[in-house]
């Protein structure tokens, strides 16, 4: 208890106190015989001793107490102005974060450092050292042209200085701060502080904030002077991610009008076109295909190319004897079956498709309708087959000559004959009787109407 006593200070000023009230009381209650001068003296001087010790402690004490609350004090500050900048942070995040579009962005960004600072302007410079990006620019309170002016030029040669150095520029005294020079602008447009941050990127630094103030220096870094940084990495982060979306907008606006195109053109062609992926999955499924096989596009593509042998039997077959082959193009005559027609003949031309990304290859099935074709053709033949043995039969009895022309061109022989005013002129052929008795009738009308016309020519 006595060491418990000993280690708070005030209980050990308590006890001092009342060891001298004590001693006091003593004094009070004796018997009022005279005491020695010595005796009294010592009494009192230690009394006063105790006294004094006490007030030192308690002197000490309250000497503590203030640094202890001064101490408390900042602390309070320091973590109020931690929590208004992790406030102002995740509020100038979420901000940020939901805008997309580049030139909104930087914006908002030079709009929120303003807000955040208590700056007066404000200017955000996304240069463009590479040449293969276009430069943006975004201001608060300032004039689009005021930056070119002559006016500005201190100010643009800091942002050309911190742009290529990466370090920031910070004063509050730009008047008379020799990093600044103090030029004629400079006084007359009465700046007073200038805080320019760098933008790093992955790639380095990709850009600069600038705000300045002209009538009050406090307000720009009332709260925190690393403020405009913190905000700073956050718009690198941002700004890399607008870039990434302007370039991914892009090549999906590319990659959606060669699609536009192509859908065009395969809806246009008069063949069937089927495409598929590397896994064969049916992913485009033309009009012309639609009217092929009398089936929508709906009701096939997303499926598996499979679901094709139902119309053209060993169509899979056909694709995986086409994948073997190195050429990379095959073609084979095909029969299957329309939903409402019935049998078709189709010839179907496998290619290899690669993909605008690379990502793998694919296969075009061109398909054309041969059935009109080859429903021509088999007409074309039997009729030829029928003039053959037409043909064949009149042989017997005309002239090779005459049955031709009767092929060619029927109504060119008149029924009945014409009438002709001709000169007849009657030859014997010499040994003609014998040959003719040992002959067939068919074959000596043959070897008349074979002979018949070269020797008229010739007589």
């Amino acid at each position: 208890m006595e060491h418990d006593r000993r280690d708070n200070p005030w209980e050990r000023i308590a006890a001092r106190l009342d060891e001298a009230l004590d001693d006091a009381r003593t004094l009070a209650g004796r018997s009022p015989l005279p005491r020695s001068a010595t005796s009294s003296a010592s009494t009192a001087n230690k009394l006063l001793d105790l006294l004094a010790r006490a007030r030192t402690e308690v002197h000490a004490r309250e000497l503590e107490a203030s640094v202890a609350s001064a101490r408390a004090g900042r602390l309070q500050t320091e973590l109020e102005t931690q929590r208004r900048r992790a406030d102002t942070l995740s509020r100038i995040g979420k901000a940020i974060n939901a805008v997309k579009r580049l030139d909104a962005l930087l914006q908002l960004i030079v709009d929120l450092a303003i807000e955040a600072t208590g700056a007066e302007r404000g200017l955000i410079v996304v240069p463009n050292p590479s040449g293969d990006r276009q430069e943006y620019s975004a201001c608060a309170n300032l004039e689009p042209d005021a930056v070119t002016a002559p006016e500005f030029a201190v100010s643009r040669s800091i942002i050309e200085r911190v742009f290529k150095e990466g370090a920031p520029l910070v004063t509050t005294d730009a008047q008379n701060d020799p990093q600044v020079d103090a030029s004629p602008s400079i006084r007359s447009l009465h700046i007073r502080s200038i805080n320019c941050v760098p933008i790093v990127g992955k790639s380095g630094t990709i850009g600069v904030i600038y705000v300045d103030s002209r009538i009050r220096t406090d307000n720009l870094f009332q709260h925190d002077p690393d403020l405009l940084t913190s905000i700073a990495d956050q718009a690198a982060v941002a700004i890399d991610n607008a870039r990434l979306y302007d370039d991914w907008s892009r090549n999906f606006d590319d990659l959606s009008n060669i699609k536009s195109q192509t859908d065009e053109i395969l809806e246009s062609i008069a063949s069937g076109v089927i495409m598929l992926d590397t896994n064969d999955m049916i992913v485009q499924f033309n009009r012309a295909a639609e009217i092929t096989f009398g089936l929508s596009a709906s009701t096939l593509e997303g499926r598996h190319a499979r679901i094709l042998n139902s119309w053209l039997p060993g169509f899979t077959t056909l694709l995986d004897q086409y994948k073997s082959i190195p050429e990379g193009r095959a073609e084979v005559e095909m029969r299957g079956t329309h939903f409402v027609r019935g049998p078709i003949v189709l010839q179907a031309t496998f290619l290899r498709v690669h993909s605008l990304t690379g990502a793998g290859v694919g296969t075009a099935v061109v398909l054309n309708d041969l059935t009109a074709r080859r429903k021509l053709e088999a007409e074309n033949k039997a009729q030829v087959e029928r003039t053959e043995r037409v043909a064949r039969s009149f042989e017997r009895y005309l002239a090779p000559h005459v049955v031709s022309d009767l092929l060619v061109d029927p109504d060119n022989v008149p029924l009945g004959g014409t009438r002709l005013t001709a000169t007849m002129m009657f030859a014997d052929i010499r040994g003609f009787t014998e040959l003719s008795e040992r002959l067939m009738p068919e074959e000596v009308v043959d070897m008349l109407n074979r002979y018949l016309a070269p020797t008229v020519d010739v007589v």
